[in-house]
């Protein structure tokens, strides 16, 4: 139990990954029923929502911190616009293996917002993780065009925002609850627009609405409390090291629920993964 205690940041964050891999399994089986992107997004961010108002209740909103809401009006549907985007252009595999630069931005952006000290092990630990990423992700080594790495990158960037951000509001003395419900609840009337404004794409059958339940509670609404309690007793670029096990999550699941097999590649990229994800919690401690 003391040695749980001990690490209980890391371990609430590599679970927030499994739960979030879980979402890539759930997102990509209402994509292939024919959904569209921004509403599942939209979807989901709702259900997430009230889930978080059960849970939270009203003292996530009991004082309105106004970068909060300008946090959740403008960052996060970026990041589910650019998301969105690069799926378009690159595809599913290799806006992962982008998106998971996000380590190596955190480790840049870091020290300079928030004043963390960056390690030179830490530094190494980043790559490594990144490199993981990119192999389990793109294990076909795949490139993109000069507009979809832009796209991608801009996408790691903001991702890695978002988990400094979190560590930024600590700073300042915002509650957890305050931290996950504003940003959240503001950023609903953004994402409605955009799927009114896109072509909407609806679909409504049991196993696409228990799928979406499950991205909504599950991988948004609770997985979005544990990920910021764990964030308050890790630092950020440690944090954004072990997220990196969202694809090892994600890919396990989907060889256990729809049947597919790992490529050579991605077991090393696993492998990079687990070991920089231990390191670091080790380090740490």
């Amino acid at each position: 139990m003391t040695i749980l205690l001990k690490f209980k940041g890391y371990i609430l964050i590599a679970l927030v990954a499994f739960l979030w891999g879980s979402t890539s399994v759930v997102v990509s089986f209402v994509l292939a029923q024919g959904m569209g992107l921004l509403d599942v997004a939209f979807i989901m961010t709702s259900i997430g929502a009230l889930t978080l108002l059960l849970c939270v209740g009203k003292k996530g909103l009991s004082t309105i911190k106004l970068d909060l809401i300008a946090y959740g009006l403008f960052v996060i549907p970026v990041f589910r616009i650019l998301y969105t985007v690069s799926v378009l252009i690159n595809g599913a595999g290799v806006t992962a293996s982008l998106l998971y630069v996000a380590p190596l931005i955190v480790a840049i952006l870091a020290p300079i917002i928030i004043g963390e000290k960056l390690a030179l092990m830490d530094l190494f630990l980043a790559i490594l993780a990144v490199i993981g990423a990119y192999l389990s992700s793109n294990p076909s080594l795949k490139l993109t065009s000069v507009t979809g790495f832009l796209v991608g990158l801009s996408l790691a960037v903001t991702y890695a925002i978002t988990i400094i951000a979190i560590k930024y509001f600590y700073s300042k003395g915002y509650s957890m609850e305050e931290i996950v419900m504003q940003p959240t609840i503001a950023a609903i009337p953004i994402l409605a627009a955009l799927s009114i404004a896109t072509e909407v794409k609806i679909i409504f059958d049991v196993i696409t609405i228990m799928a979406l339940l499950w991205g909504g509670i599950v991988s948004i609404g609770l997985a979005l409390i544990l990920y910021v309690k764990g964030m308050k007793l890790v630092k950020a670029l440690e944090a954004s090291i072990i997220a990196t096990l969202e694809p090892v999550s994600a890919l396990f699941l989907a060889t256990l629920i729809l049947g597919e097999h790992y490529e050579p590649l991605q077991l090393v990229g696993i492998f990079l993964i687990l070991i920089s994800a231990l390191v670091i919690a080790l380090k740490g401690k």
